[in-house]
């Protein structure tokens, strides 16, 4: 049709630029739009550094718990003919003696010296041909909670969180793990994290199995998960009932052993107020089971081809989660309806990964995907109907992102002293939020 060689070549480089500019508005982040981040605080205190941050919303706000390290490196020394340090490892926080936040495990044995003592040997002089440690050498568990606006300490336990959960009303239970006392003790709080009581007649139904607290269904009610296996406990621990099992062979997952874990959360297990949902990868499928918390009956069963991930929960109860089916690779988001059984699929991105997936309020939705290398991330107010384009998070080497459903807003907390600033709020504590 086009027999002049300069129309052809013209056309082609016409396609090729709207080729290009298709990938590049695609990859280009600045058309996305910017997250309002706010500091909601002036900086006081010398700022303290968290990792393995959980998030739990509660009706007055939320509990949030960070794990930071009570020792501080002093360098001395270099020794460069050897590539060996000699450093000096001091106390950064004394948590024991500091008597405006309380520190949980003083109600386990109210003896400070056992403490100081066990404190003391983690400080001192050392050598070693690297100083940072990617475990805290003495992990120090900060609880904080809104006041005013504003996070804020509100207790400490030498360390760490294996698992925590809150309802709407504010009570919450978190199991932790330390060095200083046997077993894993359980604090609960019936006011959104202010107050925390040691529950002394708290003992796991199986002794060596991961915890995930899944829901708490009223006072001293609890529902948890320890392998594939459902309990509830009516009396704050003391006692247990299995709801459901769905393993009932017995094999599978491994049980805790002699390894350490931080910050250990079932990924096998998702609650409302009402069901608890299982979810199995099978060689090339997947299965979802929909546990009635107060029965224990088995509403519904799906396998689905592919692999099921990110499944997450709105207040409100609906559940959303990620399905990838083979052989073609292709990702697309779903929603879960264990009254009949079904899934609807809410959207579907192709070839490109989904990396996370939330789920808030009002059924907003955020996720991450891939597209050749790139993050991006697209938000949804109405259930995935709409979807606006936004700013990618920060990597996660720079800060950790939470989010909190029941008020649709992000926290940001950074990861090193290196991407902080050095002074935080009344409580050390250095963060963002902006809204979704």
């Amino acid at each position: 049709m086009f027999t002049d060689r300069r129309i052809r070549v013209a056309l082609l480089a016409v396609g090729l630029i709207i080729c290009i500019t298709f990938m590049y508005i695609r990859d280009f982040a600045g058309f996305a739009g910017e997250w309002e981040r706010t500091r909601p605080y002036q900086p006081e205190k010398n700022a303290i550094i968290m990792k393995s941050l959980l998030i739990s919303s509660v009706e007055q706000g939320v509990l949030i718990t960070g794990l930071s390290d009570a020792i501080d490196i002093k360098v001395n020394h270099i020794e460069r003919s050897n590539f060996l340090y000699h450093y000096n490892k001091v106390l950064r926080d004394d948590p024991v003696n500091d008597n405006a936040v309380p520190l949980l495990n003083l109600q386990i044995n109210p003896d400070k010296a056992v403490i100081n003592k066990h404190i003391a040997k983690q400080i001192g002089k050392g050598s070693g041909r690297e100083i940072e440690s990617y475990r805290p050498r003495l992990p120090l568990t900060q609880i904080m909670t809104e006041q005013e606006g504003e996070l804020r300490v509100r207790a400490r336990f030498i360390g760490n969180v294996l698992s925590q959960q809150c309802d709407n009303q504010g009570r919450c239970l978190i199991v932790f793990k330390n060095d200083i006392t046997p077993g894993r003790p359980a604090f609960y709080s019936n006011d959104g994290g202010l107050h925390w009581q040691w529950l002394q007649q708290w003992a796991s139904p199986e002794t060596r199995a991961e915890e995930n607290v899944l829901a708490i269904t009223g006072a001293g009610h609890f529902v948890m998960a320890q392998n594939e296996r459902l309990y509830q406990t009516m009396d704050f621990g003391q006692t247990w009932k299995k709801l459901a099992d769905l393993n009932p062979s017995g094999r599978g997952r491994a049980d805790l052993g002699s390894y350490q874990h931080y910050n250990i959360q079932d990924p096998s297990w998702l609650a409302t107020s009402q069901r608890a949902i299982f979810w199995k990868q099978e060689s090339d499928t997947s299965s979802l089971t929909c546990i009635n918390l107060q029965t224990g009956r088995q509403e519904a069963y799906l396998s689905l081809p592919g692999r099921v991930s990110k499944p997450t929960v709105t207040p409100e109860g609906e559940v959303y989660f990620v399905l990838k089916t083979e052989p073609r690779m292709r990702y697309s988001i779903n929603r879960l309806d264990c009254s009949n059984g079904n899934y609807t699929p809410v959207l579907e991105t192709g070839t490109d990964s989904i990396s996370d997936l939330y789920a808030g309020k009002d059924n907003s939705l955020i996720f991450t995907f891939r597209f050749n290398d790139p993050e991006h991330i697209r938000v949804s107010h109405n259930g995935g109907k709409n979807w606006k384009r936004m700013q990618k998070f920060p990597r996660s080497y720079q800060e950790n992102v939470l989010f909190d459903g029941v008020r649709n807003r992000l926290f940001y907390f950074p990861v090193e002293s290196y991407y902080a600033p050095d002074l935080g709020n009344r409580d050390g504590l250095v963060y963002e939020i902006s809204p979704i």
